[in-house]
């Protein structure tokens, strides 16, 4: 460092000062010398005790402008569209009231007239506003972010008191000047030079032989975005054939390492080395444990499968080494360009790359160079960005903190470079500069530059760092290591960090909660007792919110928590301070933090606030938050069989979300059906007070609304509550655990726990059929629909099991009650081991069969007869058991009523899945979905936008189902919202016709790529029509065949029609959107027009189903 510091008093610095004022006479120095000290460039008629002070100033070389009484100065200056701006200005104050404010205010304008927005329903002045109140002695106040509209050509800067003007305030250094942008991309991005000469493999451990490669340091833990506990550092260089990366790894207790992991590379200490090239679809993945095995695949993140399909790389070509030393390890990769199908990169090509690291030895840590949303390492989008460069000066060191960065660097060349660094601030998609310097290095010598810039909040602050045109480095850091912020999950940025408000009905914002605070707990979880968390939320006063809960299921679901909440202003606006007593804190992946509101803004409106934590009375650092209001929306009519479920939603939840009519709002949102937890009657009564508190309290309060305004829901069980739980009963009875072929411990489960011997009916299967037949939802309630969720055998674990004894005796007396006596003699585990004889297999198949038919009918039967003689409350009008499940060889026909089949993928993906199962399905009518919001932590790949949340709807709709159930509740928001009234809306008029209705293979397309469906029902015909995969439209003639008569063909959701077909002319030609789906009906122009007719008769209240 001495080396540096000395070197650094020979170096040539500059701060940049700001850029051009565009604020004419900012220092008020001109005076029109024909007016009273009126300054040159500004007007307006002002109180007569203002003017140009040259004796009350900051500082000598500046005027300042006194202002009193309550009429504004003004100025205006040119401005670019949709470009950023920031201002300031210094303020002296004096006699001020409490509620007088000295304003410095932005009013958009074009051509000379000023800009509108939508405020509370009314047309006001489009302005950015600076409000001052209390005593000031030349007070520096800035305005960043001042974004100019789109269609804005200048501004008009406005100087002032407002509210109760008193006394005298003075202005004095004004400035304006056009923020400069910085890079948009969101995340890492290094410059990798090129290799120094003779590096290989075997001279690779060499470290000086890295002095020229790029060293991507810094690793961040996933979601905090706070530095890795376990440090590591990958040096990247390359040449002419490959990649070469040097990794070193700092870990104390490498002696102490589990090698017996080898097969499960997810649970090594290891390395994880991702590379997408320009134009390819499948990205390149390297795990390297430090145990030396080295494991590579290609892969393609929302292929369709979760997890995503792992495929092989063959002829990679990767060469690597492993050295392990104490508390360190490194590992050297030479990847050829070759294994990767590509061409040595030109200079400036840009590849998504992120270097990534497992801990489990000593600690667990997943960490990596780019910054990730979520912990998975494969998403594509968190990737960072290297470029292939060349002569380039070296970043030897980086360090961004809350104060400003500092950087190391290093000129190799022969002559003096410029070294710009830039401290940036994103929005959405844009970036602009808060503060720069340059340095000029000397050559081939090293310099170290500070710049100083204060962080404004707890958001991740970003660096870059240019010599010349050419981008080095963008890094990233948090402003402080403490971490705690509630968020959105969103690891593929579809539902944004930009909360959407429905102003049409009450709804909740459902967030999560990260912290990185140290516990032995599970989840981090620390209650109050041991750490007093306060949450104060900054909120406009349109926004009312009435309380928080949070929610994991049965793990842990807390009341509803009420605020405490403080009115204030602040510029001019009127805002809420919300302080919840938090009672506890948890790192928590799921939104289950669920915030109740309603909002009387209008539509559209864009809104600010924030929120911080105060912890053990101390505040931390504030977390912007973003708004935008909307309108979800309603449903025309509700549907009356077809069933749409929000998906695993209590009681007491929908009591706060829609607490005044609770069961018509819902149904105006288009649900008709809630599920009933199964538990024991407590309440002998129905509860009828306002202070509800269990479950029981809130569905009774549901119920009694249902009995008292003639409303009707579908009731069935809350289908996670109803299930079996196999798992839990194979931890406490041994006797209930699967035995495998080899007489050892059956195959665990998709919970690693032992699997359930299929023939169990022991201690635990009674307490189950004991504790479903005995529950409220079926003694209280009188549901009549038992809805399952059992997951008690994966396919893969079904086939290897069971072979205990138990199994075995009763399979041989299936054998001989069968007439297949040959087969009870046999040794049962060696044939299907074996699996040779075929018509044994399936004789053991249809056993396993009937052994779980006989596990599910024992249940529903018992459940059964305690609802006897009970009014339906399923669609089917009898009694209906569902399951959470596909039609299969492991059921009997006749056991499920309905079975609820996954659909938890993008429409394309849903539509590819299901069309394989098409020829065993396609006439079947008890088939719903289980379709999504979006992605969820358990699901995490499952890209879905809102657009795609409605063409699942149509999906459904297209091939006949019987409706949908979403998981879930907790990821539902407005704008997901408003796609599925949306998508009710289009289909409710066609629910005979999608119920009742054949699919049919009488459609062909002229254009291939077209994907189509028929749903025929007597002379009325839904019609898929997919754009799936395409890169652009398609268009072409779509034939109908076999049609007796004219049709019309309208759109389902916009009514607009399409075309007519004859027998004679049955084709319509169609131009279909890309990646779109929409859902077509052909019918006689008569049966159209009844069905619009009867759409439009009220009928939103649903008294009955």
């Amino acid at each position: 460092m001495k080396k540096i510091a000395a070197f650094i008093l020979i170096c040539s610095a500059l701060m940049l000062s700001g850029g051009e004022n565009l604020i004419p006479n900012g220092d008020f120095l001109q005076i029109n010398p024909n007016s009273n000290h009126a300054p040159v460039g500004w007007w307006g008629t002002v109180d007569p005790k203002c003017g140009v002070d040259t004796e009350i100033k900051p500082e000598n070389g500046v005027n300042s402008y006194r202002m009193a009484g309550g009429r504004l100065l003004s100025t205006v200056v040119p401005v670019k569209p949709g470009h950023v701006y920031k201002c300031s200005f210094v303020l002296k104050t004096e006699g001020f009231k409490w509620r007088t404010a000295a304003t410095f205010q932005l009013l958009w304008r074009k051509k000379e007239k000023p800009l509108f927005v939508d405020y509370k329903g009314q047309k006001v002045w489009n302005m950015k506003i600076k409000n001052v109140q209390g005593g000031h002695n030349w007070t520096r106040f800035e305005m960043a972010d001042c974004a100019a509209p789109d269609d804005a050509d200048s501004v008009e800067i406005r100087l002032g008191q407002v509210f109760e003007p008193a006394g005298y305030c003075w202005f004095s250094k004004l400035r304006m000047e056009e923020v400069r942008e910085g890079d948009p991309f969101r995340n890492r991005i290094a410059a990798v030079p090129r290799a120094a000469a003779g590096l290989s493999v075997e001279n690779a451990f060499d470290e000086s032989r890295w002095s020229n490669a790029a060293n991507l340091s810094d690793y961040l833990q996933p979601v905090s975005g706070t530095r890795a506990r376990f440090p590591s550092e990958m040096f990247v260089t390359y040449d002419n054939e490959a990649i070469w990366l040097f990794s070193r790894n700092y870990q104390s207790s490498l002696d102490k390492l589990d090698t017996s992991l080898e097969k499960r590379f997810d649970m090594q200490d290891g390395i994880e080395v991702f590379f997408l090239p320009p134009g390819r679809e499948y990205q390149y993945h390297i795990m390297l444990p430090v145990t030396g095995k080295l494991f590579v695949c290609t892969e393609k993140w929302n292929d369709g499968h979760w997890p995503m399909k792992l495929h092989p790389w063959n002829d990679h070509g990767i060469e690597f080494k492993v050295k392990k030393e104490q508390d360190l390890w490194t590992a050297v990769l030479r990847i050829p360009f070759k294994g990767m199908g590509v061409g040595v990169p030109r200079k400036g090509e840009e590849w998504r790359a992120n270097f990534c690291r497992t801990v489990f030895t000593g600690g667990k840590e997943a960490t990596s160079w780019s910054f990730l949303r979520e912990p998975h390492f494969q998403y594509t989008n968190d990737f960072g960005k290297i470029i292939f460069s060349e002569n380039i000066p070296l970043i030897k060191k980086m360090d961004i903190t809350a104060d400003g960065a500092n950087v190391e660097i290093r000129n190799t060349a022969s002559t003096p470079v410029n070294v710009n660094l830039s401290l940036v601030k994103h929005t959405e998609n844009k970036s602009f500069i808060l503060a720069e310097k340059c340095v000029s290095v000397a050559p081939l010598k090293d310099a170290v530059i500070e710049l100083s810039s204060k962080a404004d909040s707890a958001a991740m602050r970003f660096l870059e760092i240019h010599s010349g045109d050419v981008l080095l480095r963008k890094h990233c850091n948090m402003p402080s290591e403490e971490y705690l912020a509630l968020g959105v999950f969103d690891p593929e940025n579809v539902r944004t960090q930009t909360l959407y408000l429905a102003v049409d009905t009450p709804f909740f914002m459902s967030l999560n909660m990260r912290h990185n605070f140290a516990t032995k707990e599970a989840h981090r979880l620390i209650w109050r007792r041991e750490m007093p968390v306060d949450l104060y939320m900054d909120l406009p006063a349109e926004i009312k919110v009435s309380g928080m809960t949070f929610d994991a299921g049965d793990w842990l679901k807390l009341p509803l928590f009420k605020p405490q909440i403080t009115p204030y202003g602040k510029d001019g606006l009127q805002r809420k301070l919300y302080k919840f007593e938090l009672p506890m804190i948890i790192n928590w992946q799921e939104n289950g933090f669920l915030f109740f509101y309603e909002c009387n803004a209008p539509e559209d409106k864009m809104f600010s606030g924030s929120y911080y934590f105060s912890r053990n009375g101390k505040n931390m650092p504030v977390h912007e938050m973003t708004f935008r209001t909307m309108k979800v929306g309603r449903v025309k009519k509700c549907s009356r069989k077809m069933v749409f479920d929000p998906g695993l939603l209590r009681a007491n939840t929908l009591r706060w979300w829609l607490p005044k009519n609770t069961v018509e709002q819902f149904k105006r949102l288009g649900f008709n059906r809630i599920g009933i937890i199964c538990e024991a009657v407590k309440n002998k009564d129905f509860y009828t007070g306002d202070d509800p508190r269990t479950n029981e309290d809130y569905y009774d309060l549901i119920f009694k609304e249902m009995r008292d305004s003639g409303q009707k829901l579908f009731i069935s069980t809350f289908s996670t509550s109803a299930g079996a739980l196999g798992w839990f009963w194979t931890t406490k009875d041994p006797d209930a655990r699967s035995v495998g072929y080899d007489g050892k411990p059956g195959p665990p489960n998709q919970y690693n726990c032992p699997s359930l011997c299929p023939s169990y009916r022991g201690k635990y299967y009674q307490e189950w059929v004991d504790r479903l037949a005995n529950c409220s939802a079926f003694r209280k309630y009188r549901a009549t629909w038992l809805a399952l969720d059992m997951e008690l055998w994966p396919l893969e674990v079904w086939e290897k099991i069971c072979f205990c004894k138990r199994c075995i005796d009763q399979f041989k007396a299936f054998c001989l009650k069968n007439g297949k006596t040959d087969f009870a003699k046999r040794d049962v585990a060696a044939e299907i081991a074996g699996k040779k004889d075929k018509a044994f297999i399936d004789c053991w198949t249809e056993f396993k069969c009937e052994l779980y038919s006989e596990f599910l009918k024992t249940a529903a039967s018992r459940v059964e007869e305690t609802v006897r003689n009970a009014p339906s409350t399923s669609p089917l009008k009898k009694f209906t058991v569902s399951d959470w499940t596909s039609p299969g060889p492991r059921l009997k026909p006749g056991i499920l009523d309905y079975y609820e089949i996954a659909f938890f993928n993008s429409p394309d993906n849903n539509y590819h899945a299901i069309q394989k199962r098409m020829p065993e399905w396609k006439h079947r009518k008890d088939l719903y979905c289980s379709t999504t919001y979006g992605q969820t932590v358990a699901c995490p790949d499952f890209h879905v936008i809102p657009e795609q949340v409605k063409e699942n709807i149509f999906e459904a709709a297209a091939l006949g189902m019987q409706g949908c159930v979403w998981y879930y509740v907790l990821y539902l928001e407005p704008r997901r919202m408003k796609a599925i009234i949306d998508g009710i809306n289009a289909i409710q008029p066609f629910e005979d016709i999608i119920l009742e209705g054949k699919l049919s293979s009488r459609i062909s397309g002229q254009n291939k790529k077209m994907l189509l469906t028929r749903l025929d029902s007597g002379d009325e015909i839904l019609i898929g029509i997919r754009a799936y995969g395409a890169n652009t439209d398609l268009e072409g003639k779509i034939r109908l065949e076999g049609i007796s008569l004219a049709l019309a063909l309208y759109d389902c959701e916009t009514h607009e029609k399409i075309a007519d077909v004859t027998p004679e002319n049955p084709e319509f030609n169609y131009l279909a959107k890309k990646d779109r789906c929409r859902l077509i009906y052909a019918g006689p122009q008569d049966k159209w027009d009844a069905r619009m007719k009867l759409t439009s008769e009220p009928g939103v209240d649903g008294r009955s189903m």
